[in-house]
């Protein structure tokens, strides 16, 4: 720090034999010296530019100085260059050293991406991983159709055989049919052992039983095959889509990863380059006041100092790392993953109200996973899609629709992306999920749309998703946060028949999972505080306690793996095939 007795040094008495004139001028300097004595104890590189100024018009003004300065003054002035060339220089070094580095993390900033990136795409990657999986169902598929392909030339062959066995089979014998012999053992024997339409017979009905039996066989081979091959190819379409969607996602984020830094980087070395010439300019200024400090004490003959060497300041730049390609090796994909992944959303499932079929609480399909209905049919009855049900998703949309016409849509980000629909629905005990943050990420009703207020899932706005929310002996397989008269879903003892949703009980030991036959119900509206038979359900899908109601509507579960929009004005749902 820069003592007051330096202040002294130049404006005390130490020039008062000099005329009026140079005194006045004197002052002044030294004023100005008070002011850059003051910056120098904030440690600023700039003052040093000011002192070289003022210290060379002392040492070019002050004749003979040494015999004004008495050994004290001299003292103060060796302290300044001690402050100099310690406490400032080390600022300046450590001001430097810490922009070099900023500029050598900018550039190792934008290399990390490159890894980043890199890590992603290894077979031990997340893209990585996925790709392994979606080769595989490649490698499968293929192997799949070699087979079909292999079944359908066995069927050609199986049907070329038994046209060729109808079209070469020998006429049957004229004398076809004679009358039976005589009732004796003799006559009968030779009548069936020499019978030549009984050989015909037989003979031609064993050749052609055996070409028949091939080609049903082969017919059958080829149907399971087929189907093999439809199972592994919705396999496909889903692992290629995760793999072809987390890569893109990787490469976006490489892009913009790789782009901030270099833009950063950039922007760093401008800053640091012009600190650079900046502190080269005040180490000069500084080396100079020094030599102009050293001249006025009498240690120096030369004002000014000579070969600054300022290379110590100079920014070494480091080599900004190339942008690595996004990219792994792949296979040769089938033709139809072209758009396999266009339409992000995957109907799951679709409940009617008044279709016959029992899609309550207790409903064994919420947690077995099995086909109901079929793909035509899939919005305008029940309906589960069975290879959907064990997808692992992380978006789920449901929509309230009138025969496929859209009508309202909510969509969730699950908080876990790792579980199907099956393993969320097997969770019985504890069950009573909270899978989704507190509110929907997308929220569409149409105005005017039938009984709005009381729709179990888009009737009260926002809201988080819960499945198997049983309480006491009731439960509701999927519902809102907004599903219960009060605010709050019922507790866990709490037996008030009040959350309502899809797929709900009444009176069951819903904690395993079961329902009854006398309380279950697909569809609940929002409603009051109401129990029992009083509760008011949708269609006639319902057990023997409880009462017909209004069909609002059909509501189609979606899931996705991706965040995307699900477009419900004006449109169509597109079935499932």
């Amino acid at each position: 720090m820069m003592s007051a007795r330096f202040l002294v040094l130049f404006c005390g008495t130490t020039f008062a034999a000099r005329p009026q004139v140079a005194r006045v001028r004197h002052s002044a300097m030294l004023a100005k010296l008070e002011d850059i004595a003051s910056a120098l104890r904030k440690g600023s590189p700039e003052s040093l530019i000011d002192l070289e100024q003022i210290s060379a018009d002392l040492a070019s003004t002050i004749a003979n100085p040494t015999e004004h300065l008495s050994d004290s003054d001299q003292q103060l002035i060796k302290d300044v260059i001690v402050i100099i060339r310690g406490s400032m220089y080390e600022s300046m070094n450590s001001s430097h050293k810490e922009e070099q580095g900023e500029l050598d993390n900018a550039a190792a900033a934008a290399q990390k991406c490159n890894q980043a990136m890199s890590a992603e795409m290894a077979d031990t990657g997340s893209v990585g991983k996925l790709l392994t999986m979606a080769k595989g169902s490649q490698k499968t598929y293929d192997q799949k159709q070699i087979a079909v392909q292999a079944a359908t030339t066995s069927l050609e062959t199986a049907s070329k055989n038994l046209t060729d066995h109808m079209d070469n089979a020998p006429a049957a014998p004229v004398a076809s049919c004679t009358h039976l012999p005589k009732k004796l053992k003799k006559n009968w024997d030779v009548y069936f052992d020499e019978n030549d339409f009984l050989k015909w017979y037989i003979d031609q009905r064993d050749a052609y039983q055996k070409k028949s039996d091939a080609f049903e066989d082969a017919e059958d081979a080829l149907a399971k095959k087929k189907g093999e091959l439809s199972n592994v190819e919705r396999e496909l379409r889903a692992k290629y889509c995760d793999f072809s969607l987390v890569f893109d996602g990787v490469c976006n984020t490489h892009d913009t990863c790789y782009g901030d830094e270099l833009k950063s980087f950039g922007e760093i070395k401008v800053r640091v380059e012009a600190l650079a010439s900046g502190r080269q300019a005040a180490f000069t200024a500084g080396e100079n006041a020094i030599a102009h400090l050293n001249f006025l004490i009498g240690e120096s003959e030369a004002v000014t100092a000579v070969d600054v060497d300022t290379s110590k300041y100079q920014i070494n730049v480091p080599d900004f790392p190339a942008k690595l390609d996004c990219q792994v090796t792949q296979p040769v994909w089938e033709d139809f993953l072209g758009s396999a992944c266009s339409n992000h959303w995957q109907l799951a499932m679709n409940i009617h109200a008044s279709d016959g079929h029992n899609f309550g609480y207790g409903a064994p399909e919420w947690y077995q996973g099995t086909s109901v209905g079929s793909d035509d049919a899939a919005f305008s009855a029940d309906y589960l899609n069975a290879s959907a049900w064990v997808e692992t998703t992380g978006f789920v949309a449901i929509v309230r629709h009138q025969s496929g016409q859209c009508e309202a849509v909510k969509a969730w980000e699950l908080t876990d992306k790792t579980k199907s629909l099956k393993q969320y629905f097997q969770n019985h005990n504890p069950g009573r999920m909270e899978v989704t943050g507190p509110e929907p990420y997308l929220e569409t009703v149409e105005a005017g749309m039938l009984g709005a207020q009381e729709d179990p899932i888009t009737g009260k706005k926002g809201g988080g998703l819960v499945f198997n929310w049983w309480y006491s002996n009731n439960g509701c397989r999927i519902a809102t946060t907004k599903a219960h008269h009060s605010g709050t879903l019922s507790g866990i003892n709490q037996n008030d028949d009040g959350t309502h949703g899809l797929g709900n009980e009444l009176a069951g030991k819903t904690v395993f999972g079961r329902g009854s036959k006398a309380w279950w119900h697909d569809v609940a509206n929002m409603q009051g505080n109401a129990h029992g038979g009083r509760v008011k359900v949708q269609g006639t899908d319902h057990g023997t306690s409880l009462k017909n109601g209004p069909v609002l509507g059909q509501y189609a579960v979606f899931i996705s793996h991706v965040k995307a929009d699900f477009p419900c004005q004006g449109v169509q749902l597109q079935s499932p095939h």
